[in-house]
């Protein structure tokens, strides 16, 4: 198996070999962050595929906490972490950032609002847009017109601020951002007939929290 790690190994200093992951002490070349090109480091990688976990306490919280195994990066970068895995036992594939981590099976549901939730087209795309912006400072939120934005199709998402909101300086001021659309359209609000929707399902929600 490779181990594909976000940083230029010099040495491996020491390793171990855990359920579900792969423990090693590294002599890190960290010349290019601004160091002497010899910084220690602990890292984690999933036994399964390689990828780089994150630290000790990462790994431990994923494999021995919540029982995770086949820990896979989704990002299509080397230097982001693993944020899927698989539960056997529950039968549940994990999703998670730093922020929360959340499991999906056979019958899952992914509601409109939820973390999962991937719009199925651009008119729904819009409509979740200004969901996500909508709270009790942001009044009468609406979609612009369709644009482009450092090559990305979206929306303008606009509304006022209150005459309530703590910062004096927004009240009544009209303000906006850019709503970039999707690469991939998802599948909206639907159910997880298979594991393998489960996982789409936990890809998803990892996109969505990070």
């Amino acid at each position: 198996m490779e181990i594909i790690s976000p940083y230029k190994v010099k040495k491996i200093l020491f390793q171990r070999n855990y359920p579900g992951y792969l423990y090693r002490r590294e002599l890190i070349d960290d010349s290019e962050y601004g160091g002497n090109g010899e910084l220690e480091m602990i890292c984690c990688y999933s036994t399964c595929t390689g990828h780089w976990i994150g630290n000790a306490k990462d790994a431990r919280h994923l494999c021995k906490k919540y029982g995770v195994r086949n820990l896979q990066r989704i990002s299509k970068y080397t230097y982001a972490p693993c944020s899927i895995g698989f539960n056997e036992q529950e039968q549940k594939w994990y999703g998670w950032s730093h922020r929360a981590i959340f499991g999906f099976g056979i019958g899952s549901k992914v509601d409109i609002g939820s973390c999962a939730y991937t719009p199925k087209d651009e008119a729904d795309s819009i409509a979740h847009g200004i969901r996500f912006w909508s709270d009790e400072d942001r009044l009468n939120v609406r979609a612009g017109e369709i644009t482009e934005e450092d090559g990305r199709r979206g929306v303008s998402i606009i509304w006022e601020y209150s005459k309530n909101i703590p910062n004096e300086k927004l009240r009544e001021k009209i303000s906006s951002v850019f709503w970039d659309f999707p690469d991939e359209y998802g599948r909206g609000e639907w159910i997880a007939e298979t594991l393998e929707d489960a996982k789409q399902m936990a890809i998803d929600f990892a996109n969505g929290i990070s």
